[in-house]
């Protein structure tokens, strides 16, 4: 459960902003403290309150945990290409990405139902990169066992995508309609420098 650092809390605070005039209706969340941050700042410009949920909570990673790609080739060399050639392989102890959408997808299904039964027409989902994936390319009608174009896919840090979600059919569509992917919200102006250095972020 990592928290956000305070450039995350800073691109959390203008997705949030983005979102200020969109008259949400309900606001859904992982219960990880970083979503739960992004969920908070999102929820109270529409005096709303967050409803978790297990389910969307981040890609399990197993014993890939806080390793970068090179650090993973080095101490567990193979492992990034039998995860990619095979959507089964699960050595590392995580998740697959066909596990990971089941448990995400189940998600999704519950989230529509409560926004359903509450005649809530503008819902936000504050979650993770993978999470995010998993409902945008079921959206896209890309198998989780295409893994080379699930990686494809680009979700940015504290980015919005946009899905239009029929209410005539069943929770999960396949005539979903993907309006934006992967939207990057630009730093608020008050939130441009970092308070450790007094200069822009990286500089």
């Amino acid at each position: 459960n990592v928290p956000l650092s305070a450039y995350g809390e800073a691109e959390a605070r203008a997705a949030a902003v983005m979102l200020a005039d969109e008259k949400l209706d309900m606001v859904f969340a992982s219960p990880l403290s970083r979503a739960a941050y992004g969920g908070e700042r999102v929820a109270e410009k529409h005096g709303l309150k967050i409803v978790l949920d297990d389910r969307f909570k981040e890609v399990q990673r197993g014993r890939w945990l806080g390793k970068t790609r090179e650090q993973i080739n080095a101490e567990y060399a193979g492992d990034l290409d039998n995860f990619a050639k095979d959507p089964e392989w699960n050595e590392h102890g995580g998740e697959t990405y066909r596990s990971l959408s089941v448990r995400v997808l189940s998600g999704l299904d519950a989230m529509l139902l409560a926004a359903r039964e509450a005649k809530a027409t503008k819902i936000a989902l504050v979650s993770h990169m993978w999470v995010t994936k998993s409902i945008v390319t079921n959206a896209m009608n890309i198998l989780p066992e295409d893994q080379v174009k699930w990686e494809e896919v680009s979700i940015p840090t504290a980015s919005i995508s946009v899905l239009d979600f029929p209410r005539d059919t069943p929770p999960i569509s396949r005539r979903t309609q993907v309006v934006a992917v992967g939207v990057k919200p630009p730093i608020l102006t008050q939130d441009a420098l970092d308070p450790s250095t007094g200069k822009p972020w990286g500089g």
